[in-house]
């Protein structure tokens, strides 16, 4: 052990010696050790920060896919654990590539950062496919991705734009809520004003391409004015023309091109693909469309509880139908103006639909059910003077109306079908009715028989009767196997009696020949002739009171006395009578039948 000791210790020194030399080299080849000099100290842009980041950069990953990205250019946090960006944008990934983008000036962060309060002049909302929004704060969840907006704000997407106050935006959903004064534009593609919808809430559903307006709806396009409770308005594939507006609760539409008024408790509008003509209108409740006439004139009106119409580009009407309500009585009702010699007219049905043409509008009506036609008196005395002044009236189970600028040209009435003028009747399974013309033809027999029209003292019965309202001339025809029938003062005349009668100065005469009695019922019959051309006919001038009976066998009866003839000819003003051809007469003369025959039978 020790001789180990006594060679270690020189061994030990020796080392030593070795290592202070190999330090005084170092020394001497490198100098004297610097100090480092202190770091500068780093400024704080928030004196009371706790920590700052000169940027930011937050993302979320809930799974495979990034879908939440905050970004800032400065961020301080305070030590009540409050954060506070500036420069700040937020952007939320979507499906199919989109993105939703929060610009703002700077932003206040939750804790948890869960929730962004982003202020800035302005603060932008963006969507990639072109829908903003701008305010001056928003709130911007990221658990829900639902942004607030407390104050004004105004957005928009290509055409569309709008504003309002208190907003909030799903972007999971796409929509947009407007709690106080909403209001929405739409322009055409030279920047005109198409459509301009306010109301006190609104609802954008992007998704839908549905806009919802609740409360006060006001809307104006161009020179229309439309209002309603509520409202809804379909738009476009690119959420920025509207192309349908459905109407609420005390709907109403006034102005445009073709029609004044519209109302009802519920209004469809449904406009063109770019939203700039109406195409068609629907109507539920108390329906009325009021179109435009000519001049400073009103023009058609359509009444129902039900009321659809389509348009023409040049606003004509090319179709309508009405309805009523299902309870019995209930009726829609169409009301024609009257303009110069064109009197007013009105028609009530169960049922109207009409058809029509661009440029020209309706141009054929059909009415079914309890119809009743009501022609109105002329309110001109000039264009009254040469017609007849008293309302003319119809009733019928169908019209079929032909029209032309607001009038009718043409109306055949058909079903259980009666005709009034005054002091004149006709009733008939069907009525021709020309207006333009004055003519009526009555045709086709009823239960209670064949077609008759009557005066204030005449009944004419035959299978047809063309009759000229202005001047009351009338011709009645049979047929080969029907005959005519007169009646004068008769019972049977009764179930066509005309409920009005004209001053007596204006009735035609009724004056029988003085063989007859003045006072007793009297008839005209005509049978069929033999020969191919014998069919009855009867052409009666009532105001001039002349009828000429012919075409068969007539036959003038009263009680037990007649005169019968192949022709009469019977002047009721002075009570003259001719009877022509195989003239065979019955008389009683001093209480006594006389009989007698000629060829002719000619009485003053």
């Amino acid at each position: 052990m020790y001789s180990l000791m006594t060679w270690q210790k020189p061994v030990r020194i020796a080392v030593a010696i070795v290592g202070l030399a190999s330090a005084a080299g170092v020394y001497f080849v490198m100098g004297q050790r610097r100090v480092a000099p202190p770091s500068a100290p780093i400024m704080s842009r928030v004196p009371d920060a706790q920590v700052e980041l000169s940027s930011c950069n937050l993302m979320n990953f809930p799974g495979l896919s990034k879908n939440f990205e905050v970004a800032c250019e400065h961020l301080a946090q305070y030590p009540d654990g409050a954060t506070k960006l500036t420069g700040v944008k937020i952007r939320i990934h979507k499906a199919e590539g989109r993105t939703f983008t929060v610009l703002g000036t700077e932003a206040k962060v939750s804790k948890g950062e869960t929730q962004f309060e982003v202020l800035g002049q302005p603060v932008s909302l963006v969507d990639s496919d072109g829908f903003w929004l701008e305010t001056d704060r928003a709130t911007v969840s990221r658990l829900d991705q639902i942004s607030h907006v407390p104050g004004a704000a105004t957005f928009g997407k290509g055409r569309m734009t709008g504003s309002g106050t208190g907003f909030s935006y799903d972007n999971n959903r796409e929509v947009l809520l407007i709690s106080q004064q909403a209001r929405v534009k739409t322009v055409d593609e030279r920047g005109k004003v198409v459509t301009d919808l306010a109301s006190s809430t609104a609802t954008l559903d992007r998704l839908q391409h549905l806009l919802t307006l609740d409360t006060n709806v006001h809307v104006i396009r161009e020179d229309q004015v439309i209002d309603a409770d509520h409202a809804s308005g379909r738009l476009s594939a690119s959420n920025d023309v509207v192309t349908l507006i459905e109407l609420f609760g005390n709907s109403r539409v006034s102005g445009g091109p073709s029609i004044d008024a519209m109302s009802a408790r519920d209004i469809t509008l449904d406009y063109t693909e770019d939203g700039k003509t109406l195409e068609a209108s629907k109507l539920v409740g108390a329906a009325s469309v009021a179109m435009k006439g000519e001049g400073e004139g009103a023009g058609r009106r359509i009444q129902g509880e039900i009321v659809d119409v389509t348009l023409a580009p040049d606003g004509t009407l090319t179709s309508v139908s009405a309805r009523p309500l299902p309870e019995p009585g209930q009726k829609v009702r169409l009301d024609l103006p009257g303009t110069g010699d064109v009197p007013a007219r009105s028609i009530t049905a169960r049922t109207l639909d009409g058809t029509g043409q661009p440029g020209k509008g309706l141009t054929q009506t059909t009415f079914t059910g309890g119809v009743l036609y009501e022609e109105h008196p002329l309110r001109s005395k000039a264009a009254a003077a040469d017609k007849q002044t008293g309302m003319r009236t119809a009733s019928s189970q169908r019209l079929e109306a032909s029209m032309a600028d607001d009038a009718v040209t043409n109306a055949v009435f058909s079903g259980d079908t009666t005709f009034e003028d005054a002091g004149l009747k006709g009733c008939a399974a069907q009525a021709d009715y020309n207006p333009q013309k004055g003519t009526l033809v009555l045709s086709g027999a009823t239960k209670t028989g064949a077609p008759m029209v009557a005066d204030e003292q005449v009944a004419i019965e035959a299978p047809k009767i063309d009759v000229a309202l202005d001047t009351r001339k009338m011709t009645a025809l049979g047929s080969r196997t029907e005959r005519l029938t007169t009646f004068m003062r008769s019972p049977q005349a009764q179930r066509c009696k005309p409920s009005t009668e004209r001053p007596k100065s204006q009735q035609g005469g009724s004056n029988v020949p003085g063989l007859f009695k003045s006072d007793a019922p009297t008839k005209v019959i005509v049978l069929p002739g033999k020969a191919a051309a014998g069919v009855p006919s009867l052409v009666y001038d009532s105001q001039n009171g002349l009828a000429v009976y012919s075409g068969g066998r007539a036959t003038l009866e009263q009680d037990d006395a007649s005169i019968v003839a192949d022709r009469l000819s019977l002047d009721q003003n002075k009570g003259d009578l001719t009877a022509t051809g195989s003239a065979l007469t019955r008389l009683r003369i001093d209480d006594k039948i006389s009989d007698g025959a000629a060829h002719e039978v000619h009485y003053v």
